[in-house]
């Protein structure tokens, strides 16, 4: 037997309780002062026979903190990791009905022109080539992004109801979700959006009116704070089954504002409100990571999902990936990011520029590989060499496949200090969301059984 390779383990310093956390299957355990010694004795020598440590070894062997020798962890993660490249059960496209925007946020990484518009020529191609895709797996993930979708309604409604149709004639569940600024969110535009059974948005709202409507603001400058959040309780009171995800974008300027912004939102609909904090990546003057420091995010922003969950908005202890299968979906061979032009990318981070397509859908409905592009993206080594001895790996799945072309590197998150990976960790480590651990023992244990899609997993 041998301690495994993913361990973790993290000392409470007020209460001296260990807690254990096994990043491959999941397990977690708290272990009691009175125990902890057995507990180190029985990892890093689980062959010993000493009476006083037998019954540790059992029950850690048991949950996988200890596995037999003869085990190739590492041989494990691989498989998953090409399974979740090659999986045909599943279909993700991503539509970009444009690259236009009503906002001008400071952050922003996209270059934006209102004629960069779907034709309805494109649209037909991308028609044609779902139809013929569709039956072909057993999930389609349709998602909506930009520019902002919400400034192509039709061909929201065209291409959605078409898949919703097939989807329906050959078996296949569809799952639907629109990122949008939020701002086209009038009550017709619901409406269209109800009756083609799209229930799941992400939103941006960047704190309270005051700090929103420095970065969240239309081209002519204006905030727009008071329309977008007035859209958010209008979108979720016209159906119960909505679900929104808001996020906020942090950095120094904001980071503090966010309790303010949690105490905003009316109790009846915090329940359908999931609420995600993501670190402000890029510019060195706006970056949350260049800025403040890695540990002070971690606390604060632990803090924050703790006021929220607290307050009753749907918060999900983690975003820990247990049983994550790739880093994102971009590693999918079966995911398409589908421009207005027809164009096919991989990564949605991009300026999505001619020369970075991996493909198209051409004018027969057909995709067409870039075989350059397509082969570099896929011929990589699945797992970088230095991220094979991190005790995160099954976490993170290797990192950012684009940075690994681009930067060869694995990306700033590789040191998974201002994700949500770290802060659910540290959470965990720390006794944080109280009655959420043992519910989430429970979801982790049933996890270890065998790797299974959940949300936030790529």
């Amino acid at each position: 037997m041998k301690a495994s390779r993913y361990n973790i383990a993290s000392e409470d310093p007020e209460t001296g309780r260990l807690v254990l956390f096994n990043t491959l299957y999941g397990s977690t355990v708290v272990v009691p002062p009175e125990d902890k010694r057995d507990a180190v004795a029985a990892l890093e020598n689980p062959g010993s026979a000493e009476s006083t440590t037998a019954v540790m070894v059992g029950e850690l062997l048991r949950l996988k903190f200890i596995v037999n020798r003869e085990l190739d962890e590492l041989a494990l993660v691989l498989r998953r990791k090409e399974a979740g490249v090659k999986d045909r059960n599943r279909l993700d496209v991503i539509v970009m009905p444009n690259l236009d925007c009503n906002f001008a946020c400071p952050y922003c990484y996209e270059s934006h022109d209102c004629a960069n518009r779907m034709s309805v020529a494109v649209r037909e191609r991308l028609i044609k080539w779902l139809g013929t895709t569709i039956p072909l797996h057993k999930v389609l993930l349709l998602n909506w992004f930009g520019g902002e979708p919400l400034l192509s309604p039709d061909d929201i409604v065209a291409i959605t109801a078409f898949a919703r149709g097939k989807c329906n004639e050959h078996g296949v569940r569809l799952l639907t979700n629109i990122t949008t600024n939020g701002y086209a969110l009038t009550s017709g535009m619901i409406a269209r959006l109800i009756a083609l059974e799209i229930f799941s948005y992400q939103i941006t709202v960047d704190g309270p009116p005051d700090a929103h409507n420095k970065t969240r603001v239309l081209k002519s400058g204006r905030g727009t704070f008071d329309r977008v959040f007035r859209n958010i309780l209008s979108l979720a009171k016209a159906d119960g089954r909505v679900r929104i995800s808001v996020r906020v974008n942090y950095n120094h300027h904001n980071i503090y504002q966010i309790p303010e912004l949690l105490l905003l939102f009316p109790e009846d609909v915090r329940k359908q409100l999931r609420i995600v904090f993501e670190p402000v990546f890029g510019h060195a003057a706006l970056s949350a990571t260049e800025n403040i420091d890695g540990g002070e995010i971690s606390r604060f922003i632990t803090k924050c999902y703790e006021q929220a969950q607290s307050l009753g908005y749907d918060v999900r202890l983690g975003g820990l990936g247990v049983g994550r299968l790739v880093y994102c979906y971009a590693e999918r061979e079966s995911q398409y990011i589908v421009d207005f032009k027809g164009d096919v990318f991989k990564c949605s981070v991009a300026d999505f520029s001619p020369e970075k397509r991996v493909g198209a859908i051409d004018a027969n409905g057909r995709f067409v590989a870039d075989e350059a592009n397509w082969n570099e993206w896929f011929s990589l080594s699945p797992i970088e060499n230095k991220c094979v001895e991190c005790t995160f790996l099954p976490l993170c799945m290797g990192g950012c496949r684009k940075d690994r072309i681009e930067h060869k590197a694995t990306g700033s998150y590789c040191h998974l200090v201002p994700t949500n990976t770290s802060q659910a960790l540290k959470s965990i480590a720390f006794g944080s969301f109280g009655a959420f651990l043992n519910k989430e023992v429970e979801v982790r244990a049933r996890c270890a059984e065998g790797p299974q899609r959940c949300d936030g997993c790529g």
